[in-house]
């Protein structure tokens, strides 16, 4: 091929800013990408009418989802005292957010919790590495079916997790909803550099939910090291009514 020919030049000038324009739009995408946009546009239209927000901390993602979702029901799980303060003054007199002092876990009944000096680091998992200044305490904790069973939950459009570390754990307390299909989609949080004891990373995380026909849409990272190593993200699974929409959507 020769550029010397007006021909050749020209074509080749329309192939660079193509792939100039695919390449921008790339950016762009990793500039914008949010997993509560994504969520949205993936529920476009749906119209979820039940969304589970375990580990709301001050609400923050709450409120994403009430602008979000303009018709769900949001149950907001927060088992920290002082956070829970938080979110009550935010979302306790909203009609569509039902605040809950409870951790979401693997089993019922009192838990300890560990409060640490950031509060979106407190959980119910000890760190690899404990910082000092932390404090435990006990919290009431629930499974996900014992509290849909409780509050009349027949299906779940949505379930978001950010427990740090326990998010493994809050999915095998939701068996029951998941074996039966009655959960539609899930975000949760994974740790790509262990940082919680019994911390599940993203392979188990979706090695898991694959028992229950659950496959990953996308998956968002969080901050890197210095080194370019991802430290954490957040995944979002879709369950198997959404697997053939999606295998035909470009």
């Amino acid at each position: 091929m020769s550029y010397k020919n007006p021909f050749t030049r020209f074509m080749f000038s329309r192939d660079v800013f193509k792939r100039t324009r695919r390449r921008l739009a790339v950016y762009s995408r990793r500039l914008t990408k949010d997993p509560v946009s994504d969520l949205a546009g993936l529920l476009r239209g749906e119209d979820p009418k039940v969304v589970i927000d375990v580990g709301a901390n001050v609400g923050f993602v709450t409120w994403q989802f009430l602008k979000a979702f303009k018709n769900a029901n949001i149950y907001a799980l927060e088992p920290d005292p002082v956070t829970f303060g938080t979110l009550k003054a935010v979302h306790g007199d909203n009609p569509r957010v039902h605040v809950l002092p409870i951790a979401a876990a693997d089993q019922e009944g009192e838990v300890a919790f560990i409060q640490r000096q950031v509060s979106s680091n407190s959980s119910l998992c000890e760190m690899i590495t404990e910082t000092s200044g932390n404090h435990t305490i006990k919290v009431k904790a629930t499974t996900l079916d014992r509290l849909c069973a409780e509050h009349s939950i027949g299906h779940i459009h949505l379930l978001k997790i950010d427990t740090e570390g326990a998010d493994l754990r809050v999915l095998q307390g939701a068996t029951a909803m998941l074996g039966r299909g009655a959960v539609e989609v899930i975000m949760a949080e994974f740790h790509f550099i262990p940082t919680y004891k019994g911390d599940a990373t993203l392979d188990e995380l979706t090695a898991f939910l694959k028992g229950f026909d659950f496959r990953v849409f996308n998956f968002y990272v969080g901050a890197e090291t210095s080194r370019g190593q991802a430290r954490y993200g957040n995944a979002i699974f879709v369950g198997p009514r959404w697997h053939k929409e999606l295998a035909t959507t470009k």
